[in-house]
């Protein structure tokens, strides 16, 4: 079949949509009974947006949008107009604002902010935890951090990852999470579940929409049980940097890659909410991408590179996408054991919006997705969005252990395969060398193309922030 390519003209200005909730798709929203401390806090957002958790900061409290990210650690808000947020933080409003005067700044995969570390009242709006007194980065300048044609428009980010990984790097703050475990006692483990986007059609437009999401701090298996289904697989977390875990091998539609799988963990491998993508070695991607080349025609060889790219959105029917094959990333277990985590495709191809007014021919849109790919190569491997949704996630801190179980959320797409885990006896060592696949690569050229925060670069890489530059 050829793919439908979505040819735009010069488009003067970013589109933007009103979206609205499709209740009828809301079926897995944490039921009142649920007997739980810590209520799940909902997140809205969708993979190619990343997605984001209210939080209130200030006396009074003055809430924002803010990026839920386990590949970094500093909690951050805009903090006036120069940040380029949608809003910000009005720090003369709050009767409990306090300034360090420390400067700070982070960079990303994607974008950067600088601003100083501050102090004031911060909660987690639905959590169930009370305002916390904690230091945040007060953001004032930014660059290609704050995306203002986003649906779903963020005012900051959450770290959540290690203090380790915490700005500035000579005296780092305490991450957020770090201070309720401390100061309130709350379990140290957090759950999230990223639902995927649901497709609708409105208007002659494609709209990707959300689906409530949730965080739930202080988790376990029983208190998100109405957030998932069937048996929680383990993977240890081998390094408290990044959540790092150890990956063994990937296979497509159930055939193992011919890769050495310690490349996978060259130089690691981490599980990370602010990446959009799966990121995998060169290897495994150009495998992978030899075998979809033959399932897929493609009217041009320029149209094969720009989608594999993964920066362009293509046309395909919802029977298309289902015809193509899943990718299975296998990762180590407890006692000897490994598992598969099944990756459809309705999940690897990252769903996108598109505006009727930005194509020649309407009609084309009708019955089709956008969709972009979401399997880039990197050096080692990032466990992002598009290998997460279909599960809910536990990160067991306390427990060095990040667990994974079918996400009831897993088909709120509407398509009809749901993935699985699978769980077998393994012999597999397979640690990283540190290097980027090959004696040649260097740790430093390593640390900047895998994005972590290793000497000032984060973890957060949202392709869908590119997605919005269609092919003219």
């Amino acid at each position: 079949r050829v793919l439908l390519l979505i040819a735009l003209a010069a488009v003067a200005a970013a589109w933007r949509v009103e979206l609205q909730r499709v209740t009828a798709t809301e079926t897995h929203e944490s039921p009142a009974w649920r007997r739980t401390l810590y209520p799940s806090a909902p997140l809205k957002g969708i993979p190619a947006t990343a997605y984001q958790l209210t939080m209130a900061f200030g006396t009074p409290p003055q809430n924002f949008s803010i990026i839920v990210d386990t590949g970094s650690s500093n909690l951050a808000v805009a903090g006036s107009a120069a940040a380029g947020a949608s809003s910000y933080f009005v720090t003369a409003q709050s009767s409990t604002f306090s300034n360090t005067q420390t400067p700070v700044s982070v960079s990303y995969m994607i974008g950067a902010w600088s601003g100083t570390i501050v102090s004031d009242k911060v909660e987690m709006v639905g959590s169930g935890t009370a305002p916390q007194t904690a230091q945040f980065a007060l953001i004032t300048a930014s660059q290609s951090f704050f995306v203002s044609n986003s649906p779903y428009p963020a005012q900051g980010i959450i770290g959540l990852g290690y203090r380790s990984l915490a700005f500035p790097a000579a005296n780092p703050i305490t991450p957020f999470f770090d201070t309720l475990v401390a100061s309130q006692g709350v379990p140290n483990a957090f759950a999230l579940q990223l639902c995927e986007a649901l497709v609708v059609h409105t208007g002659g437009d494609i709209v990707a929409t959300s689906v409530t999401s949730y965080m739930e701090v202080g988790a376990t298996e029983s208190s998100v049980s109405d957030l998932s289904r069937g048996t929680w697989f383990y993977t240890p977390i081998v390094e408290e940097l990044y959540y790092g875990v150890t990956v063994v091998g990937m296979a497509v539609n159930g055939t193992r890659l011919d890769v050495d799988c310690s490349l996978y963990n060259s130089p690691r491998s981490f599980v990370d909410s602010g990446t959009t993508a799966l990121f995998v070695p060169q290897a495994a991607y150009d495998a992978i991408v030899a075998i979809l080349s033959t399932k897929i025609t493609f009217a041009s060889s320029s149209d094969q590179s720009k989608f594999f790219s993964g920066q362009e959105c293509f046309l395909l029917t919802p029977a298309f996408i289902e015809t193509l094959p899943s990718v299975t990333v296998t990762l180590a277990g407890h006692n000897g054991t490994e598992f598969d985590l099944t990756v459809q495709p309705s999940h690897y191809l990252i769903a996108q919006s598109v505006p009727a007014s930005a194509v020649t021919n309407p009609s084309v849109l009708v019955g089709r997705d956008c969709r972009s790919f979401g399997i880039q190569p990197t050096c080692g491997t990032i466990i992002g969005i598009a290998a997460m949704a279909p599960y809910t996630v536990i990160f067991d801190r306390a427990g060095q252990r990040i667990g994974f179980a079918v996400s009831t959320c897993s088909n709120s797409s509407g398509y009809s395969a749901v993935p699985s885990i699978a769980s077998r006896a393994s012999s597999a060592t397979c640690s990283g060398s540190g290097r980027c696949g090959s004696s040649s690569s260097t740790s430093t050229n390593t640390a900047a193309i895998i994005g972590g925060v290793v000497g000032g670069t984060g973890a957060v890489a949202v392709l869908g922030l590119l997605a919005w530059k269609f092919l003219a």
